[in-house]
């Protein structure tokens, strides 16, 4: 079975009787294009493109795409701020007993109490090993009638010693920058809630499926603001006439 990434980046998408619809459909080597097709409905179903990056339930158990969309919307907002901001907004997503797996760095805490405590420490980690800490939201993906969205970070640092924290004119030395990178899958519950956090490597089929994604919210968004001016420019004819 065909998977696609969901189209419905905006909550107004298909607002005719016939729209073309960006779909991913599969290649030979198992990655998704983009092609066309027509619906005849307002109301469409797209099946969805295996990733095979994690394990989808049964229909029945998905969140709303809306939600998922949300939570993608809140990680690009606070993924950047990390090692500064308060995290409230992204821990509203979560269950109190949320589970959080560290596949990368072997670590795993449950509810959000040890989560937090275990942020606490991620910051300071970092801070004493390096002055320079920029996190970065590399993209993201999900797929509608699912119940994950998964986020590609990274994190330029240095590498660190005590010549690092000098200005580089004193030591005549040049710190060199040093980029970690993963992908964190966030499964929800029917509800909304996020039950599972998964910190694992970055998959090539990751990124294919994260710059598609990117794309269609580009294109999408495009397409709305095209709308927005020929409705506003309609008003404004309209207005006119009214007044002359």
């Amino acid at each position: 079975m065909k998977r696609v990434l969901t189209s419905g980046i905006l909550r107004r998408f298909v607002s005719t009787s016939s729209t073309r619809i960006p779909v991913f459909v599969d290649r030979a080597n198992g990655y998704p294009s983009v092609a066309y097709c027509q619906s005849d409905s307002n109301v469409f179903q797209r099946r969805l493109l295996s990733s095979g990056a994690v394990t989808s339930t049964k229909a029945k158990e998905f969140p709303s795409k809306e939600r998922l969309l949300t939570l993608d919307w809140t990680l690009e907002g606070i993924t950047p701020k990390f090692m500064k901001a308060p995290l409230s907004p992204l821990f509203e997503f979560f269950d109190p007993e949320v589970e959080f797996e560290d596949k990368i760095y072997g670590y795993k805490t449950k509810g959000i109490s040890e989560l937090g405590v275990h942020i606490t420490k991620v910051r300071a980690y970092f801070r004493y090993k390096s002055p320079y800490n920029r996190p970065n939201y590399n993209g993201a993906y999900l797929f509608e009638n699912d119940n994950f969205v998964v986020l590609l970070w990274g994190l330029e640092t240095l590498d660190s010693n005590i010549w690092t924290y000098l200005p580089s004119f004193i030591t005549g030395r040049r710190a060199k920058p040093k980029i970690l990178e993963g992908a964190m899958v966030f499964t929800l519950s029917p509800e909304g809630k996020v039950v599972k956090i998964l910190n694992r490597p970055i998959e090539e089929k990751d990124r294919k499926l994260a710059e598609e994604f990117v794309k269609l919210k580009t294109q999408q968004t495009e397409e709305f603001d095209k709308e927005d001016r020929k409705s506003a420019e309609k008003a404004l004819k309209e207005m006119l006439e009214k007044n002359s």
